[in-house]
């Protein structure tokens, strides 16, 4: 994003080592293939969280969205980070209940 914002800018990204170690161990437990690619979608997933309330993952059938959710809660987990997944409908639901507006 951010090189998107800033043409031509050298912005080094922030590492992770326990928890890219988590992730990778929570892609080959799974019997997935550790990608750089996935592994990436993970970690912006987890810094995305670090700085927001709620999140959503939008992308095409097949794209990795339930591989990167459940396997950044497999990773947490595993670090001692206590995860709970919710899934649920949103036309189930209010905007109200959904948002809490």
């Amino acid at each position: 994003l951010i090189g998107d914002l800033f043409p031509g800018l050298d912005c080094p990204r922030v590492g992770y080592p326990k928890f890219n170690d988590a992730v990778e161990g929570a892609f080959t437990e799974h019997g997935f293939v550790v990608l750089p690619d996935q592994v990436d979608k993970v970690i912006r997933l987890y810094e995305t969280m670090l700085t927001r309330h709620t999140t959503m993952v939008v992308g095409p059938t097949g794209g990795g969205k339930s591989a990167v959710i459940d396997t950044l809660c497999r990773a947490q987990t595993k670090l001692s980070i206590p995860t709970k997944l919710y899934t649920m409908n949103p036309e189930a639901v209010t905007v109200v209940e959904l948002y809490g507006i």
